[in-house]
């Protein structure tokens, strides 16, 4: 497909960006989340647990409908099967202040939270547009 033609989301780029991390640093990605990221924030509800399918703490359940079946609770399972693409647990206070450090600068430099922030249309009906690992969509109330 020509460029700029479609939308096609992929993790496969946080799966490589997981592997430089680990080759760039000598350290399994998720220590250098922990030492760069999740201690200097003060997240004290996320972890990235590597092959440690259980939930530290207080936390809801998680459901799947497979088709033609019931619910299914995937609360518990190994997450490394996503690596570095979802291999993270957090509360949403901790997502909250997380986004908030993100979009006030303090975990990027400008030019590359421009870079973040800058969205391009997913195409189709919906009005939403697609960053670097970002998503916007406009508002009822006029903002987006």
């Amino acid at each position: 497909m020509p460029d700029g033609a479609g939308f096609y989301h992929s993790s496969t780029n946080y799966v490589l960006a997981g592997m430089l991390i680990e080759k760039v640093t000598g350290h399994p990605y998720g220590e250098e989340i922990d030492r760069r990221v999740i201690r200097p924030l003060g997240l004290r509800d996320t972890t990235v647990p590597g092959d440690e399918p259980d939930i530290p703490g207080t936390h809801p359940r998680g459901y799947v409908r497979p088709r033609d079946s019931g619910l299914v609770d995937v609360t518990e399972f190994n997450p490394s099967v996503a690596n570095a693409s979802g291999a993270m647990i957090s509360s949403g206070a901790d997502v909250n202040r997380f986004v908030g450090a993100l979009l006030s600068g303090r975990l990027l430099r400008p030019a590359e939270l421009q870079a973040m922030t800058t969205t391009r249309p997913t195409g189709g009906s919906s009005d939403r547009a697609y960053g670097l690992g970002l998503q916007s969509r406009s508002l009822p109330c006029g903002g987006v």
